[in-house]
């Protein structure tokens, strides 16, 4: 199996990106003693941003801040490991404002306003239009980290592209979970809040339909 996940806080503590690692299922129904290694495939340390630096605010379509990863799973009769989730191009950390000409004006001593009207008036990151991503991750790279012909921050996404096929468009997009159906190659992937009702927020679940060649 394969498992994994990056930009947490605190950032230096998990990938600054995507990660993934393998490990074998069967360990966990061991002893409470019992070790389960994982092996690393991908992942992205401090030492070694191959997808951008995350103090950095400058336009990035692959990698920023406000990127975050909520799923991942292998298409059948593929090379293509796929991740999940949603992503902003520019980023910026401090108090988010409804007003554009404060953005990266001081807030207090030590950050800016940010302009996120999902996020006004809370400190933390921001990144504002966010949209649905998918980014793309040739298993053969995974392979040759794992074969120790490749270094773990070496593998970056061959392709990453925006989902905007989603009937419902909140402007704040937060992705949740994926499934894939391993029989015929449907992705199932789940929209957090992507209905809201008076007060309350619902997921919405949506499958894709792939055919590969």
């Amino acid at each position: 199996m394969i498992t994994g996940t990056g930009n947490l806080s605190v950032v230096s503590n998990t990938s600054h990106g995507p990660s993934a690692f393998s490990f074998d299922p069967a360990g966990i129904a061991g002893a409470a003693s019992t070790l389960v290694t994982a092996y690393p495939l991908f992942y992205y340390d401090n030492d070694h941003e191959t997808l951008g630096s995350w103090s950095s605010t400058a336009f990035n379509s692959v990698y920023t801040q406000a990127s975050m990863y909520r799923g991942m799973g292998i298409i059948p009769n593929s090379n293509t490991l796929l991740v999940w989730g949603h992503h902003a191009d520019e980023a910026c950390y401090g108090n988010g404002t409804d007003d554009p000409e404060l953005h990266g004006t001081p807030w207090n001593e030590e950050y800016p306003y940010c302009y996120d009207l999902n996020g006004v008036g809370v400190e933390g990151v921001h990144g504002y239009p966010v949209k649905y991503m998918f980014w793309a991750y040739d298993l053969r790279d995974l392979a040759e980290v794992k074969a120790a012909t490749m270094s773990y921050y070496q593998p970056i996404p061959y392709a990453n592209w925006e989902v905007t096929e989603l009937p419902i468009q909140p402007s704040s997009k937060m992705g949740g979970g994926m499934a894939v159906n391993m029989s015929n190659g449907d992705i199932y992937v789940s929209q957090y809040c992507g209905y809201t009702e008076s007060t309350y927020c619902w997921p919405i679940i949506h499958k894709f339909t792939v055919s590969v060649p």
